[in-house]
Order: structure tokens, then C-alpha cells, then sequence
């Protein structure tokens, strides 16, 4: 967006949403694999209302919100999985847009974050089940002690894919220290 010959800055999750958009068809499989609040499980559900939507998060208060927030706009083509997202190739076999929103529950115990452990094996699960010409999402925030861990982490990894296969981008404010920023990973073929 433009205002005045500038950005206007919108929130990272916002940025997130909007390159998902192009990728997603209706008839789609997409997976939520941190609902938190349940903002990413409804963009992807409205965009995709007769495909399905897997939302996962170890909280109950996530999935209750997120529930809530379904029953609200009166969507239907949710699963919402209380387990953790490294269990993601248990529920699903393939999707075509996925994302990650890291961290802790907004509005919620921030002692409670993602780890890198189990992120980084729901990460490298997720990219064996995205479809060709998928996009996997990121959203990363550094500015806690384990979103510092999966930021260097993430931004170092995608630096190791394959270029034959995956196409990567970063999406970040350079001028602001420690703020949230985007990866994005399209998968361009299997190997």
C-alpha cells in the first residue's frame, strides 16, 4: 500500500497473510501449524471454504479461542489438533499453504514459547508434505530467548536448501532490532 509516496507498515502477520493469498485455491488443504489465536486458521478457512484447514497448537486456551473464533464466522472446514506441530505427518499427507506464527500465545503466558527442537522437526516434516508449487511460511520473532534460537536457526537453514527445490525469501524491517520478520519457502519440485 501507498500512502504519500510511502509504505504503509501493517503488522508482520498482515504481510504473512498476503503472500499466502496467491497460493491458496479454494478446494485447498492448508495447515495452521501454531493457531495461537486462530487469525492465520481463519484467513486460511475463508480462502479455501471447500477445501480443509488442520490447526495445530499444545494449548487448550489456543484451540478454545480458535474455536470461538470459527463458531463466530460460522466456518466448518477446520480440524483443530490439540498436539504438537512436529506430529503433523500423523494427521495430514500433503498440503499446498502452511504457516508458522512462533512465539508465545498472544495475550498468554510468555514463559509458554514454540522450542527449536520440536520446531525445527515439524519444519523439515512440513516441507516433505508440501505440495509442488506450495508455500510454507515463517513468521519468526527474535526477540525473545527461544525465538532468538529459531530465528538464527531458520535463517541459516533455508540458506541450505536446495536450490533445485525450494525458492526462499526473507521479509524484514532492517532499520528495527529484533522485530518479527518472514520467511518464505515456495516448493518449486521434489527431488
Amino acid at each position: 500500500m501507498i500512502n504519500g509516496g510511502g509504505i504503509i507498515m501493517k503488522r508482520i502477520v498482515d504481510y504473512a497473510q498476503l503472500f499466502m493469498r496467491d497460493y491458496l485455491k479454494d478446494g485447498d488443504v492448508a495447515v495452521d501449524f501454531t493457531m495461537g489465536n486462530g487469525d492465520d486458521t481463519v484467513f486460511l478457512a475463508k480462502r479455501t471454504p471447500h477445501g480443509k484447514v488442520y490447526a495445530f497448537d499444545i494449548l487448550m486456551q489456543a484451540l478454545m479461542n480458535t474455536k470461538a473464533k470459527l463458531e463466530k464466522e460460522e466456518i466448518d472446514n477446520v480440524e483443530l489438533i490439540l498436539d504438537g506441530h512436529e506430529h503433523v505427518d500423523r494427521y495430514i499427507s500433503s498440503f499446498k499453504v502452511g504457516v508458522f506464527n512462533f512465539g508465545y500465545l498472544p495475550r498468554g503466558n510468555k514463559a509458554m514459547t514454540t522450542l527449536l527442537k520440536t520446531s525445527r522437526e515439524a519444519v523439515e516434516k512440513a516441507l516433505k508434505l508440501l505440495e509442488r508449487k506450495g508455500l510454507l511460511i515463517l513468521v519468526l520473532y527474535p526477540g525473545h530467548e527461544q525465538g532468538a534460537l529459531e530465528s538464527r536457526y531458520f535463517s541459516s537453514y533455508i540458506q541450505s536448501l536446495d536450490t533445485y527445490c525450494y525458492e526462499c525469501f526473507t521479509f524484514k524491517m532492517e532499520n528495527k532490532t529484533d522485530c518479527p520478520y518472514i520467511i518464505g519457502i515456495e516448493k518449486k519440485r521434489e527431488k
